[in-house]
């Protein structure tokens, strides 16, 4: 299917059995409702060129060469971007990617009714069925928006083609619109997704999924030509190549999430409302008709009702959002990434370091001046001369050249770059790259373990974010599973018997009773990751004191078993052969040395023995005497 449309994305097929959604929604009315959803997204705009802004001003690309033709640099002039901004991003994402990547497994399930469960199968099939090709890619996505911007988001759509029915897919900060005043994202009334899309799309669109035809006409030969900022060069992109922007509007009404799909340049809706449905369902009891059971009473039969299948419309907007740092900023807007915080420091290094440099090449160039003008009057350069090598001079000259820059310059420099480490959190790079030789084995342990408690903070902040995203799966995962839609923790049971009492095939079928305990969803990385580097750190540092004890080997195994999980049963199996080696050699020394002894002990009382008669002969000879 194409990227952006799943089938029940577009919007739902009304459920026969469902009764409960409105038969007339209130959006219907295309006029109306328009001018809302034209006025939401013209009042984004101010939002999105802020977007634009600031990925330029992370990115920094410069083009030199541009510059120099326009005369803003002049030919002996050059910049060194020094890019802060993504540096700061990309410091800060390997805790989260550790965090999301490193855990075998990707949530922990708890049974409120039973702690004590095991929980080891459910756990691998939900990670399972997450963790298709790919998966991560939305998730990097979004922590690199939410990083650059103050926030993005992730919707949650159906994709029956993935082992788990369902995927994340990467909104985009300029790409999700709703009021700008929004405190909280699930109150809103209208939330619009931005979606480019090309004319090859539009068009399978209108095949595959009913998209008016006239309407998509409008949009594709409706687009002005647009102008894209590339290295400070406009450059016009040509309509017939570029995209085109259509919108998936959701709206609530009467506390359902209806949505369609709306166009700048169509004068009705591309596709008309619909309910949204994921695909979640539930069995639902319908009672028998009065003439059923009154036939039923006539002819003495007990009725019992009969279970359908009903659709579960959707009351939450299917975005999760991802804010880079919680504080008591109400708006969502107002959160603030990266770029806010870094782009006067990173303006100030552009400026020391490319001064420095263009300062350092100007003092490389050799100028000359006569020891004796002529002339009089103000200095002048005279541009008919150039200083050859191997040329004499017909005037004796001055041969000189502009002062190197200060050193200084390079210090306030490493000041700013040591300043950024400590307001960004990274107080171990501030220790390494501070210049004094005071640095000390303890000031780096601190810092590193200063460094580990702030990661700990915020990676626990963005666990909030991933268990977000998993509870919300669950709730897909789990109903895909109870409809046999996906396989899911499936047991094999056996097969009916034949008639001629063989056994037949064993069945292979979904562990329901499993599936539907009122399971507690926790994001996986908090026990898996951080406590694990929390305990690795408190470890370590009581090895030295430990290493010399009883205690040493038990210890020694307890680290490799946090440290690397998947590879300590093996260092596990070497060290308890190597230990039961070193004992049974203790042992055969100890035999050996038991045997030497006792030998010796013979030895001695052999000796001891042979001297008494040898004694008593002497004094018997003594006596006869």
């Amino acid at each position: 299917m194409p990227e952006y449309i799943q089938e029940s994305n577009i919007g739902g097929t009304r459920n026969s059995a469902s009764v409960a959604f409105p038969t007339e929604p209130l959006s219907a009315d295309f006029t109306e409702f328009s001018c809302r959803v034209k006025q939401l997204i013209n009042a984004w705009d101010t939002e999105t060129k802020n977007t634009e802004y600031r990925r330029r001003a992370r990115n920094l690309s410069v083009n030199v060469q541009d510059l120099r033709t326009k005369g803003t640099l002049k030919p002996d002039e050059s910049v060194i971007p020094v890019r802060l901004i993504d540096r700061n991003i990309k410091r800060e994402q390997p805790a989260r990617i550790a965090f999301l990547k490193q855990s075998p497994r990707l949530a922990i399930f708890k049974n409120p009714l039973d702690p004590t469960s095991n929980n080891q199968v459910i756990e691998s099939e939900f990670t399972r069925v997450n963790q298709y090709p790919g998966w991560e890619l939305p998730f990097f996505k979004c922590d690199d928006g939410a990083a650059t911007h103050g926030w993005d988001a992730l919707e949650l759509e159906l994709d029956y083609s993935l082992p788990g029915g369902f995927k994340f897919d990467h909104v985009g900060h300029d790409n999700l619109i709703f009021a700008l005043d929004t405190t909280r994202f699930q109150a809103n009334d209208i939330v619009i997704r931005n979606i480019p899309v090309t004319i090859t799309q539009l068009k399978i669109f209108v095949e595959k999924y009913g998209f008016d035809k006239t309407q998509v006409e409008k949009v594709i030969t409706g687009v002005e030509k647009t102008r894209e900022t590339l290295n400070n060069v406009g450059e016009e992109v040509p309509q017939t190549d570029s995209q085109r922007s259509i919108y998936k509007v959701f709206n609530r009404e009467n506390g359902y999430i209806m949505v369609s799909w709306y166009a700048k340049e169509a004068d009705t809706w591309m596709l008309a409302p619909k309910p949204l449905f994921l695909g979640v369902k539930h069995e639902e009891e319908v009672p028998p008709t009065p003439e059923e059971a009154a036939m039923a009473l006539l002819q003495g039969v007990e009725l019992t009702p009969t279970t359908v299948s009903v659709d579960d419309y959707e009351k939450d907007f299917p975005f999760i959002i991802q804010v880079y740092e919680e504080t008591e900023q109400r708006r969502i807007k107002d959160h603030k990434g990266r770029v806010f915080k870094d782009e006067y420091k990173q303006e100030a290094m552009f400026a020391i370091w490319s001064s420095y440099i263009n300062a350092c090449v100007r003092a490389t160039n050799i100028m000359a001046s006569p020891k004796n003008p002529m002339g009089g009057g103000a200095p002048k350069q005279n541009g008919n001369f150039k200083i050859e090598h191997g040329k004499l001079w017909t005037e004796p000259m001055d041969f000189w050249n502009l002062p190197y820059p200060e050193a200084q310059m390079l210090d306030a420099a490493q000041k700013l770059d040591v300043q950024n480490t400590e307001e960004t959190n990274q107080v171990n790079y501030s220790v390494q790259n501070r210049q004094d030789s005071r640095k000390t084995a303890e000031e780096i342990r601190s810092a590193n373990q200063q460094q580990s408690l702030i990661n700990g903070v915020n990676v626990t902040m963005y666990s909030v974010f991933i268990r977000e995203c998993c509870i919300r799966s669950w709730r897909l995962v789990q109903s895909f599973a109870q409809q046999g839609k996906i396989t899911f923790c499936s047991i094999s049971t056996p097969g009916e018997p034949g008639l001629d009492g063989s056994s037949g095939e064993p069945q292979v079928q979904n562990n329901l009773p499993e599936i539907n305990k009122p399971w507690e969803i926790f994001a996986a990385g908090d026990a898996d990751v951080v406590q694990r580097a929390e305990k690795s750190s408190r470890q370590l540092a009581m090895w030295p004191m430990i290493a010399g004890t009883p205690l040493a080997m038990t210890f020694l195994i307890d680290i490799l078993k946090n440290s690397f999980p998947e590879d300590a049963p093996r260092y596990e199996q070497e060290l308890r052969a190597y230990q039961q080696q070193q004992q049974q050699l203790t042992l055969m020394r100890n035999l050996q040395a038991a045997e030497i002894g006792a030998r010796n002990g013979n030895k001695l009382g052999q000796m001891v023995s042979g001297q008494q008669p040898q004694q008593e002969q002497q004094t018997e000879t003594a006596s006869n005497v």
